[in-house]
């Protein structure tokens, strides 16, 4: 388990938030009974057995992800789902489950005799708001928007954004530099593991990534008035901004 997997299942499991679940490792790291966190790797020398290592500490899984075809009346239908042919560490371990949707094991072939036919109305919804659980908010990233007020929590542990971060958004996008998007964080993502795999240097990503971010901060003291603009629309006062207004 890395860090990242401990945080998500700690908000999840535990109903803690990260920060106080790094608390606790670093007090077990203290004590020694883990080692020190965020120093785990997941990436490994090609020349490591990792089967052999992985062997000693569960039997091979004899589970996959299945697509079943099947022709109804001359129309054909199609399922996707999970075929579970071996719980294994599931028979014990009753804190965690199948995310996917479990399918019957079908034969190729097989006629079905059992089976309803219905059609379900439906709207679709909008995504939920995050909270602490998901991937991209935890300890590191999370308290620095609470503390500069960009988003609220609601008593449910999810985040609602403050009229502050609303602005800072609206501003931004507006410049055309999308930077509350994902793309830019996910390109250095991507030269960082460049950088692990040998395709490049570090010196060649460093000068790359200082020269992007030095043209979009020069752009953005340019078009300056555009976030004066999207604080004057959501009536935000940067010395006094009170998020509980939008909670």
């Amino acid at each position: 388990m890395d860090t990242v997997q401990l945080e998500k299942l700690a908000v999840r499991k535990l109903k803690m938030s990260a920060k106080q679940a790094m608390d606790i490792a670093e007090k077990l790291y203290n004590k020694g009974y883990i080692s020190y966190p965020r120093t785990e790797t997941n990436k490994f020398p090609s020349n490591m057995n990792l089967s052999a290592l992985v062997g000693q500490l569960t039997t091979s899984p004899k589970w996959g992800d299945f697509a079943a075809e099947m022709r109804i009346g001359g129309e054909t239908f199609h399922a996707f789902g999970l075929c579970v042919r071996d719980l294994g560490y599931l028979r014990v371990y009753i804190y965690d489950k199948w995310g996917d949707k479990v399918l019957p094991i079908y034969m190729e072939g097989e006629e079905l005799t059992d089976y309803r036919l219905r059609i379900a109305d439906g709207q679709t919804q909008p995504p939920e708001l995050l909270n602490e659980g998901r991937y991209r908010f935890f300890n590191l990233r999370v308290s620095p928007f609470q503390t500069r007020q960009y988003v609220g929590v609601r008593d449910d542990g999810r985040f609602i954004p403050g009229f502050l971060g609303l602005a800072l958004v609206d501003g931004y996008d507006a410049m055309g530099y999308a930077m509350s998007k994902p793309q830019l964080r996910a390109d250095l993502e991507r030269q960082l593991q460049a950088i692990c795999a040998g395709e490049r240097t570090k010196q060649e990503v460093l000068s790359e990534q200082l020269e992007k971010y030095k043209r979009i901060f020069v752009q953005t003291e340019v078009k300056i008035n555009l976030l004066s603009e999207a604080f004057a629309r959501y009536k935000v006062n940067v010395y006094d901004n009170d998020v509980e207004k939008v909670l």
